[in-house]
């Protein structure tokens, strides 16, 4: 079984290569979980992905499970809002209020530790609080595979004075982030089929 966490879904178009990734591979046995706190993109995926194999949860991520303010970016597609305001593009004025959960626990709570376990991360910085969680608790053992967007943090400038140490505990575990996709070609930036061929099957 193959499960695929992917960390801020957006409009699903990472959602979308990973099913063909799995259709290439002849793999049936896989579920993808979309975490998009955006009311409107996660309306968008729910009547988009009508898959049974695609569950959209409407859930962001962060240090704990709270409710929190998602500040909103000022790009057409929402692609960019944040939990933090002072992320360069996001308007500390205007935003909604969002669930947000701990990964480790929800992961522990719902997951197979044994199934083989893909995280893709899109969330403009609260990587910082998603790597340092898994880390701490010892998930990311159980994670095969590490793929996304990792350089969000550094837009973040309340983050600033952390990230020499954050991006040292990464590569002390071990952890390397593939990154995942350029959208604008729709195409994966690694070879990620290839890896899950060596790892998996």
């Amino acid at each position: 079984m193959i499960n695929i966490f992917d960390l801020g879904m957006n409009k699903g178009q990472c959602t979308e290569l990973l099913i063909g990734i799995m259709k290439e591979l002849k793999i049936n046995d896989y579920c993808i979980y979309g975490f998009e706190p955006n009311n409107e993109n996660f309306n968008f995926c729910e009547k988009k992905f009508k898959n049974e194999k695609v569950k959209c949860l409407k859930l962001g991520i962060s240090k704990e499970k709270t409710k929190l303010k998602l500040f909103k970016s000022d790009t057409v597609d929402r692609c960019g809002d944040s939990i933090f305001g002072d992320k360069g593009n996001c308007d500390e004025t205007n935003y909604e209020i969002i669930s947000v959960i701990k990964f480790s626990d929800w992961f522990n709570e719902n997951i197979n530790q044994e199934d083989f376990n893909i995280v893709k991360t899109n969330i403009e910085g609260a990587e910082y609080f998603f790597y340092n969680d898994v880390i701490d608790t010892g998930v990311y053992k159980s994670i095969n595979i590490f793929c996304g967007m990792n350089n969000d943090p550094q837009k973040i400038p309340s983050l600033s004075s952390k990230l020499d140490a954050y991006y040292k505990k990464i590569e002390d575990h071990g952890i390397v982030v593939h990154r995942f996709a350029d959208l604008a070609t729709n195409k994966p930036n690694f070879d990620l089929s290839s890896l899950i061929k060596v790892l998996y099957l």
